[in-house]
């Protein structure tokens, strides 16, 4: 009794085919489910696609820096080294100079001490001859 209770119950709620009727309905619930995942999925992109802007945005502003602080060292060794080529260029002139005067004096020296040598050689042999 109880069977056919609910049996016609059924037909009552889903008339003479309720297996088309189930299908309908779980079409309906697929579809539904598949539209809620895709809004769910859509919100996520759109949160990655922001997410991604403002990584690449940072990443340019870290490029940037980068970009400016290697010119700025550079500028900075490049002018270190020109100090540094500069002083050695300084001393290798004074170092130069030094030799220019210490070759001037000896020469001035040399001619002196072949002077003297020479008017000694002349005094020697005048006294010889006068000997």
């Amino acid at each position: 009794g109880c069977q056919v209770a609910s049996l016609s119950s059924l037909k009552r709620l889903c008339g003479t085919q309720p297996a088309t009727i189930l299908a309908v309905c779980v079409t309906l619930i697929s579809l539904w489910i598949t539209w809620i995942v895709i809004l769910h999925l859509n919100t996520k992109i759109a949160l990655l696609t922001t997410t991604v802007a403002e990584t690449n945005e940072m990443m340019r502003t870290v490029q940037e820096a980068d970009l400016e602080f290697r010119d700025q060292n550079g500028r900075n060794v490049q002018r270190s080294l020109n100090e540094i080529l500069r002083k050695i260029t300084k001393g290798v002139d004074a170092v130069e100079h030094n030799i220019e005067d210490k070759n001037e004096e000896t020469q001035q020296e040399a001619a002196s001490a072949e002077e003297d040598w020479l008017q000694e050689e002349s005094v020697n042999s005048a006294l010889h001859r006068e000997w």
